[in-house]
């Protein structure tokens, strides 16, 4: 923590030290230290984000999202904060807005910020791992996007450790560029996210090249997501990975529409903007084939591809 940085944190500290006396010396209950240690780190991180972005330049930004160049892709990333716990969800796209993977991770932090920084990390150690050569990361968290592209030194202790990481991973894409969007233009990272949080589900979403081997007798999830449809059968599915949440109808709604995304184009196969609304309940999700199309069968595990299926699932 850099001396100017600990300054502010002290201060707030002691004023909400103060606060806290105040209180007490009044009959009411004293605030436990870690909910003090909470509010204390969330002040602190507003004057951060203040002095950030008092110096930045007003210019004109993208209100929707925009695709890549030819032969790059797009990585959008945001968290979904509530009371230390925190989701982060990565969108991956090519120019012409295909979904090529989707990643969301469940993370314990401090405040609103480290969150933040999870969820630009996350959608780092995704592009290592599928070695795409050329890509755009994006983020709504203007003050993260500062931090790692090095225009403020103030880079505040509790996302401190993911810029830090970030910075070293980027030594090694010279093809990589970091830029903050305004939430309009980070809407499918931003539902993906807030969804995930709520019906507390992590994993990934359909990568070509990263799908696991299926053995002998055992069914992969896209294969498994299928029969349960064909049967009737997908709240078992849902229930599985909710984990305490209850709200099926939700959950197997986005189960549907994961499925909608692996139909051929020509099919019913919905665009981005399309899955976006139906997660947020803007329209209806279109009635799915009552049986897995033939175009999907069979899967080659040499190739990672179902046969006549050429496009990314979702």
């Amino acid at each position: 923590m850099k001396e100017a940085e600990f300054i502010v944190f002290l201060a707030t500290l002691f004023d909400n030290i103060w606060h806290a006396r105040n209180i007490i010396s009044h009959g009411g209950k004293s605030p436990s230290v870690k909910d003090m240690v909470t509010v204390v780190s969330q002040k602190a991180h507003a004057y951060w984000c203040s002095t950030i972005k008092a110096g930045i330049l007003k210019t004109k930004l993208p209100q929707h999202w925009v695709p890549p160049p030819i032969d790059w892709i797009k990585i959008n990333a945001d968290s979904s904060f509530i009371k230390g716990k925190a989701c982060a969800g990565v969108v991956i796209r090519n120019t012409n807005g295909t979904l090529l993977h989707a990643r969301t991770t469940l993370h314990s932090c401090l405040d609103a910020s480290a969150a933040e920084g999870y969820a630009i990390l996350d959608a780092c150690i995704l592009l290592s791992k599928l070695k795409y050569k050329k890509a755009i990361i994006e983020s709504d968290c203007l003050d993260a996007i500062s931090f790692i592209n090095g225009s403020s030194s103030n880079c505040y202790w509790t996302i401190s450790p993911s810029i830090e990481e970030i910075r070293n991973m980027w030594l090694d894409w010279p093809f990589c560029f970091f830029k903050f969007v305004p939430r309009s233009a980070n809407r499918a990272a931003h539902s993906l996210a807030n969804w995930a949080h709520f019906c507390n589900i992590e994993g990934d979403f359909g990568c070509v090249g990263t799908r696991q081997e299926i053995r002998p007798g055992e069914l992969g999830l896209l294969d498994l997501a299928w029969a349960l449809h064909e049967t009737d059968e997908k709240a078992k599915l849902v229930d599985r990975r909710m984990g305490p949440v209850v709200n099926p109808d939700q959950a197997i709604r986005v189960l549907e529409v994961g499925l909608l995304c692996t139909l051929n184009g020509n099919k019913g196969r919905p665009n981005m903007e399309e899955v976006v609304e139906y997660l947020n309940f803007e329209r209806p999700v279109p009635e799915l084939p009552t049986t897995r199309p033939v175009s999907l069968f069979p899967y080659s595990s040499t190739t990672g591809l179902c046969s006549g299926y050429s496009c990314a699932s979702f």
